[in-house]
């Protein structure tokens, strides 16, 4: 009984997840006119590189994340980007952990109130929105506009119905249903990256994407990705709020 109990918990993992990091968009343009020059492979060293510390790390927008303790790094090669070479670290697994339900049969939320794990029903795809307050640097409201994660998700659901297909929740320390669109351009609060990790592993989604920003891409998350043949995109800087719009096709394939 236990040894089954334990294996449930291990593959509450949603089985294809992907983490999505938002940059600034002015360090999205730079990086757009890095690539139209087509420069070919050179060596940079640290001392003509910015170092805006990201964790560990030091972000620029030349090469992206680089380790600090680096030499030379050769722009125009991935060898200097954190990737699936990042150290392993082991995965943090429960065996106590409490499922939390909002509404009887309908779905689970972690902050509501306790569900054991048979009354809860399997979403077929998640979507988790950052609204914390460091998103404002990276997908601003926009007066009479909104924000570029309220018109991404508008035009999602015209094809993945909103809480038929697709069930959509804003974060930033808590993780709460989204009631609108429009909540989703809030930017207020903070994230705990210690609490990310956990909502993924207690996630019952087959499907599970999340939209944050760069400031959250620390090794530590990198490493439970990988480690769980998760996939991530935008830690090199080059994705913005604005790329939201291009890429709702990429998740309507989840919706089926």
């Amino acid at each position: 009984m236990f040894i089954f109990f334990f294996i449930s918990l291990v593959m509450a993992i949603p089985q294809n997840f992907e983490v999505w990091f938002l940059s600034n968009p002015k360090t999205n343009q730079v990086l757009n006119l890095i690539k139209e020059k087509k420069h070919k492979p050179l060596l940079i060293s640290q001392a003509e590189l910015s170092c805006q510390p990201m964790g560990e790390y030091c972000f620029d927008p030349q090469v992206g994340l680089y380790k600090k303790d680096q030499g030379e790094i050769q722009y125009g090669s991935s060898s200097s980007i954190l990737d699936e070479d990042l150290p392993q670290l082991p995965v943090a697994k429960s065996v106590d952990r409490n499922l939390i339900v909002c509404e009887s049969g309908v779905y689970f939320d972690i902050f509501c109130g306790k569900s054991s794990l048979n009354e809860t029903r399997k979403i077929n795809f998640d979507l988790w929105i950052d609204t914390s307050s460091s998103m404002r640097e990276m997908d601003p409201t926009r007066d009479g506009e909104g924000c570029f994660r309220e018109k991404f998700i508008k035009k999602l659901t015209e094809k993945c119905p909103w809480g038929e297909k697709v069930h959509i929740m804003q974060f930033d320390t808590e993780i709460k249903p989204a009631g609108s669109a429009t909540n989703l351009c809030a930017n207020e609060g903070l994230n705990d990256l210690k609490r990310i990790i956990k909502w993924i592993e207690e996630s019952t989604a087959s499907n599970l994407i999340i939209v944050t920003d760069l400031y959250e891409y620390h090794q530590e998350l990198a490493d439970f990705v990988f480690k769980n043949k998760g996939k991530i995109r935008g830690e090199k800087g080059d994705l913005s709020a604005s790329d939201l719009l291009s890429m709702s096709y990429h998740l309507v394939n989840y919706c089926k």
